[in-house]
């Protein structure tokens, strides 16, 4: 049976579900790192820190946030469940069509029809034709809520698979849609841990390392895998939190040399730093949750009311694409890249500055939605405003 989630562990989970949104956007940042096996400067020279800063914090602390989300979301589902049925699953759907599905249909068709209305509004001035809202809807249809974007062709799997990713046209809102693909699956995931107890698992696990796994999109290892993980432990009556501290130093230990050998081998970025990468995570997911452990029970942290009810809006424009913008990760750093380079900056404190300064400009951007259609703000941030305002009173 399934333990009830503690006041403490509940504040715990708050803080990194909400706190790591915004790390996610150093993730987006794409610094050009150089892997150190190949590198023609040494580890410890004014570059060397640079590059390995870069590869430690955009392509393996920040890439470790996705399983981490994963195995929240999944113990999030079973906490507090004392047995299966239908009706709980069914209201469990219920909620997450509030939280998961309707921002995320929200956010992508807000991206898309803006393009459409922006050709329109060329076509009344007389430099578009009506067939190019036709080409467009072609190019872009449907898959632009599912599979639009493509990317990663190149990397296999243990067995020589290829394995790319893809995401719809808001891309950072993949997440999402592979968390409702696994959350309709979790009764398959409950009778799998039933009948097969850790074996079954272990099969998860092993997948999620060596990658070998169908490829559909939407149907991904990670989120399989790790809301896998999550679930089993809560049906096991196992708390995150409990876990974590449980294992905190063996934990930190092994994620700080796994670390060391990803920021290495450029992490993600090469073929051995992929390798390693998915041990380093099963390793850094307790980490994080420990960290957050400590805030709430040391320093009885709290969030900020902004901070929770703007993060997923924020998570989601930063990258949303739009008409003559583009994205607002990639506008701002059309005008910080160049004034940096002005003052003669190093790279890196542009890489450290510019996602604070995105961050900034999304919340200008929230706070001004919110103050002209608060309905609209609280739909588009799966209901997290209502969330927060109750948490606060």
């Amino acid at each position: 049976m399934s333990k009830k989630i503690s006041l403490q562990e509940s504040k715990a989970i708050a803080i990194l579900k909400t706190s790591l949104v915004f790390f996610v956007i150093y993730g987006h940042m794409n610094p050009d790192t150089v892997s150190f096996a190949v590198a023609d400067f040494p580890i410890l020279s004014f570059r060397g820190i640079s590059n390995a800063l870069a590869i430690a914090i955009s392509y393996t602390f920040a890439h470790a946030i996705v399983p981490t989300y994963f195995l929240l979301s999944g113990y999030l589902f079973w906490a507090g469940i004392e047995g299966w049925n239908w009706e709980t699953f069914s209201r469990k759907l219920k909620s997450r069509s509030q939280t998961l599905l309707l921002p995320y249909f929200l956010w992508n068709a807000i991206s898309i029809s803006s393009c459409i209305l922006y050709i329109i509004y060329q076509i009344a001035r007389g430099t578009a034709v009506w067939t190019d809202v036709v080409d467009y809807w072609n190019s872009v249809g449907f898959r632009g809520f599912w599979d639009i974007s493509i990317w990663g062709t190149h990397k296999t799997n243990w067995i020589g698979m290829s394995i790319p990713s893809s995401a719809p046209i808001d891309l950072p809102i993949w997440f999402i849609r592979d968390l409702m693909v696994v959350t309709l699956f979790a009764p398959a995931l409950y009778w799998l841990f039933k009948k097969t107890k850790i074996w079954g698992l272990l099969v998860l696990l092993f997948c999620f390392v060596s990658k070998i796994w169908p490829q559909i999109h939407g149907f991904s290892v990670d989120s399989f895998s790790c809301f896998g993980l999550g679930l089993y432990l809560a049906m096991n009556g196992k708390t995150l939190v409990g876990f974590a501290e449980k294992i905190r130093i063996p934990a930190l230990i092994y994620t700080l040399v796994s670390a060391a050998i990803v920021i290495y081998y450029d992490s993600v970025r090469t073929v051995e730093g992929r390798f390693f990468f998915p041990f380093f995570a099963l390793g850094c997911i307790w980490v994080y949750l420990y960290l957050a452990l400590l805030l709430v029970r040391k320093w009885d942290i709290s969030l900020p009311n902004w901070l929770v009810k703007s993060s997923f809006f924020i998570y989601a424009l930063h990258a949303c694409p739009l008409p003559r913008i583009g994205t607002i990760i990639s506008k701002v750093n059309s005008y910080t890249v160049p004034a940096f380079a002005k003052i003669s900056a190093p790279w890196i404190i542009w890489y450290l500055i510019s996602p604070l300064i995105i961050i900034a400009v999304c919340l200008i951007i929230f706070y001004i939605v919110e103050w002209c259609t608060p309905g609209l703000c609280r739909a588009l941030g799966g209901n997290r405003l209502q969330k927060a305002q109750t948490n606060k009173a």
